[in-house]
């Protein structure tokens, strides 16, 4: 597992853990921090491939560090 320090931010980069139940996969997540501490993390729910005909976009939220979402 890898640690990357951001500006009050831990990030622990490793293996996936599923963190919510979903139809599909997360394609290309961004994370932000709100100045509350909320995280939030936006992320396209269309793979990079001319199969899909939608682009949707998910956003989870988390209360507690990213523990919860």
């Amino acid at each position: 597992m890898t640690t990357i320090r951001l500006n009050g931010l831990t990030v622990h980069l490793g293996e996936p853990i599923p963190v919510a139940e979903s139809v599909g996969r997360g394609w290309f997540p961004s994370l932000a921090r709100f100045p509350t501490g909320e995280l939030l993390v936006a992320y396209s729910l269309a793979a990079d491939t001319n199969e899909n005909g939608l682009d949707i976009s998910g956003y989870l939220l988390s209360r507690d560090g990213g523990q919860s979402w």
